[in-house]
């Protein structure tokens, strides 16, 4: 049952278009999940020409909803769905454009690039900018260091470069994209989170 946080257009052109609909940022809560996922499965059976997700003119996604995250457990649960979702838009039997204006981070940025193709306006802004915290693997879907949405599963990242305080993995999806992740540790944190890292990607 949809939750009414993700809309589905289905043109007389057959192109398909999502709009993200959860004010105020268009976090990915698990409502839209939910939604992005039955959408998805939907349009496995209807097969439209084309697809097209997009958001609002200031935000495309701000990525996953804190709120949800309570311990650890609960924190993989949304990382579950998130990756689930996102695999269920990859899959999609056409070909899958995310319109971008304004910012796509985190989340909403994997969720774009679990599109075939990328389209940004000049105020598009792509970014990973959270630091994690070492002792917490699963706090974020951008901790899982060898999985990526929308690539194939049997795809790995690779260590391309590491020292003491730092380690790059690089893969890529598809013959589309590059993805470089650099992980490099702060030092000491807040009690009971020793260790924090800063995390950096890069795509090409």
């Amino acid at each position: 049952m949809s939750n009414g946080l993700v809309n589905l257009d289905m043109r007389d052109d057959r192109v398909a278009v999502i709009t993200l609909n959860n004010p105020k940022v268009n976090a990915l809560a698990k409502g839209v999940l939910d939604d992005l996922q039955e959408i998805a499965h939907e349009l496995h059976a209807t097969r439209p020409g084309a697809v097209v997700i997009t958001g609002g003119e200031r935000i495309f996604a701000a990525g996953a909803d804190i709120s949800e995250f309570g311990g650890p457990a609960e924190a993989k649960r949304v990382a579950d769905t998130i990756h689930r979702a996102f695999d269920k838009v990859a899959a999609i039997p056409a070909f899958v454009i995310a319109a971008i204006s304004g910012y796509a981070l985190g989340g909403g940025c994997e969720l774009a690039l679990s599109c075939d193709y990328r389209i940004g306006s000049t105020k598009a802004v792509l970014g990973q900018p959270e630091n994690y915290v070492l002792n917490a693997l699963h706090a974020a879907p951008a901790l899982s260091f060898t999985d990526f949405p929308g690539a194939d599963r049997d795809a790995r990242y690779e260590v391309v470069e590491q020292d003491a305080r730092s380690v790059t993995f690089r893969t890529r999806a598809g013959d589309r994209l590059e993805v470089t992740r650099r992980y490099t540790l702060l030092g000491e944190g807040a009690a009971g989170d020793p260790y924090q890292i800063r995390h950096e990607t890069t795509f090409r």
